[in-house]
């Protein structure tokens, strides 16, 4: 390795997992199909209604990084750019928003990149400090009142004063952990997001949402019902794998020597989870930057120590989700994820409300707590919940409920004292 990659490798341990990754795979149809509605509606001079996309998962599953991957795409000229926000930023700000959209569609290809080099995909965060920057933009009012004084607060009046045909450029909105927005079809979010939705102006303006499985309920209880586009994300595959641990070593320059059968072995507990192959990485990184290694994996004699770090990484992130209501409930929890492995493993489809019977069939008040649905919740809200800490996933095509990330599942599973290796012969207690 050299100097610089040496850095860079440092910094992947120490910037944590919410930045975006050092290499990107996968999703490619996603994006594609994301890039291509927002070019039409640049080509068309309005985007068409229905314009919403929708990403969700469980946590780790490469959401965040999906918007992050967008981002960067959207330095090259001839593709839409993106304004990236989170629910937070959307809850609190919306004029702040629609300056940003302004900024964004307006500027110049080079007062694109300018922002984009300074500020990376956060610029939308920060626009007073753009006043200080010699950026050409197609507005016919001052800058500085433009971004300080809110004088478009809608984007009927954004329409009013930069019409379509005066953008460089469509952009796309892209909003994190979309979950958490409130729902209600009369907030000032979502009459905002309607209106994108809807097309309720001719601007170039699509929107992409991201956030936990429970997002789809989210958007509908939003008023978008028609036109949505759900995808639901999870395990990398087999291939998208092996290049994701080529790329990364390439990346950072990592040589790899004899040591392929092995190093494709120490990512194989990670069943290709996102933030699991991240755990992965994190543990390779740290060895691989000891001076008697020095980025050489045939220099590495213990691997033995290597996996156990990665191990330790892994079940830290299964602590961090596993509630409280989930530790209370354990045994019980580990009953209905057998069936629902069971279920899973024979490609048999397993709907909400056999979910919610197999967990009335599970309870029991004789016992003890560890099978009973902790206080406070019902069946109803006890998968809710479970939805939301990533423990089942609806999948997109088949309707069924899945467990999305299989070491999670076998790691509740045992927690509650059963066996996951059993899921085909278990008919409870």
């Amino acid at each position: 390795m050299t100097p610089e990659q040496k850095e860079r490798l440092r910094n992947f341990i120490d910037d944590g997992e919410k930045e975006p990754p050092p290499v990107f795979v996968g999703r490619e149809n996603i994006l594609d199909e994301i890039i291509r509605k927002s070019v039409r509606a640049f080509a068309k001079g309005r985007s068409p209604q229905g314009s919403t996309r929708v990403i969700q998962g469980a946590p780790g599953a490469g959401k965040s990084s999906l918007l992050s991957e967008l981002s960067l795409r959207s330095k090259e000229s001839a593709l839409p750019r993106v304004v990236k926000i989170s629910d937070i930023n959307l809850k609190q700000n919306i004029p702040n928003i629609i300056r940003s959209i302004a900024l964004t569609g307006t500027m110049t290809e080079k007062s694109w990149a300018v922002v984009l080099q300074r500020y990376r995909e956060k610029w939308a965060e920060r626009l007073e400090p753009l006043q200080g920057l010699a950026l050409d933009f197609n507005l016919d009012i001052d800058l500085s009142k433009f971004i300080n004084k809110g004088h478009i607060n809608t984007l009927i009046e954004l329409e009013e004063k930069i019409p379509s045909n005066r953008w460089h450029s469509s952009v796309i909105l892209a909003v994190d952990e979309a979950q958490n927005l409130p729902p209600g079809n009369y907030t000032p979010h979502a009459d905002f997001l309607q209106s994108i939705h809807n097309s309720t102006t001719s601007l170039p303006i699509t929107q992409v949402l991201a956030g936990l499985s429970d997002t789809q309920e989210r958007v509908l209880q939003m008023g978008m019902t028609n036109g949505v586009r759900f995808h639901t994300i999870g395990c990398l595959s087999r291939s998208e794998q092996i290049e994701l641990i080529d790329k990364f070593c390439d990346h950072f320059g990592i040589e790899i020597g004899s040591q392929r059968k092995i190093l494709m072995e120490f990512f194989a507990p990670t069943n290709g989870w996102p933030r699991h192959m991240y755990w992965a990485q994190q543990a390779l990184a740290e060895i691989l930057l000891d001076p008697d290694i020095d980025g050489y994996m045939d220099n590495i004699e213990d691997w033995v120590s290597l996996q156990k770090r990665r191990d330790e990484f892994r079940i830290g992130y299964y602590q961090v989700q596993t509630s409280p209501d989930m530790e209370s409930s354990r045994k019980l929890l580990a009953a209905v994820l057998m069936e629902v492995g069971r279920k899973q493993n024979n490609n048999e489809r397993f709907f909400f409300d056999e979910v919610k019977d197999a967990v009335i069939k599970h309870e029991s008040k004789d016992k003890g707590s560890g099978w009973q649905i902790p206080e406070g919740l019902n069946a109803q809200s006890y998968l809710q919940h479970l939805i939301r800490r990533g423990v089942l996933q609806k999948d997109s095509r088949s309707e069924s409920y899945v467990c999305p990330i299989p070491s999670f599942q076998s790691y509740l599973i045992e927690q509650g004292g059963l066996d996951p290796e059993n899921l085909n012969e278990y008919t409870g207690p």
